[in-house]
């Protein structure tokens, strides 16, 4: 039984694959004829999703304690070759690092992280207050729209029941 149910959930899935795929062969050939771009597919034939926007006015993210400590050996120490070798070195070097000193990283990161959460705050607040903003302005400049007359009874319609004819036989 489960051998027949695999088999019909396989087919099923090839024919929506199938349709799925003509469904955007048909889409490339219309965007073709309207001079527009073909929709762009990823490997396996799905629509591929376009990246999300970047918000310059976003605060940069907080730097981390083994970013801060990546960061300062880069500048000092200039026979680091360049690269990944650079990464292993500079990972050991971390690993290898005394807590004393470690936390002194630390403690610049989440110094840090509170500097970005307060500038996140921030950048949130006017954003919403612009959101706001721009929703707000459309509807002061809306055009009313035109209203339905009441009936007498107050808007409500009240059903009429058909009486159902019956004929004698």
């Amino acid at each position: 039984m489960a051998e027949l149910n695999r088999a019909a959930l396989e087919a099923m899935r090839d024919a929506a694959m199938a349709t799925a795929q003509a469904q955007l062969k048909l889409a490339a050939a219309c965007a073709a004829a309207l001079g527009e771009d073909a929709p762009k597919l990823t490997k396996d034939g799905r629509k591929a999703r376009g990246k999300r926007e970047k918000d310059p006015n976003r605060p940069a993210y907080a730097e981390t304690a083994y970013q801060l400590f990546m960061k300062e050996t880069r500048a000092t120490n200039t026979s680091l070759p360049k690269g990944k070798e650079a990464m292993v070195l500079i990972g050991e070097m971390w690993s290898k690092l005394p807590e004393a000193q470690k936390s002194a990283y630390q403690n610049r990161a989440a110094k840090s992280r509170e500097k970005y959460q307060a500038a996140l705050a921030e950048y949130n607040a006017n954003k919403k207050a612009a959101a706001k903003a721009d929703s707000a302005a459309p509807a002061a400049e809306a055009v009313p729209s035109k209203k339905r007359k009441k009936s007498e009874d107050g808007g409500e319609k009240k059903k009429k029941k058909k009486k159902s004819k019956k004929k004698d036989a």
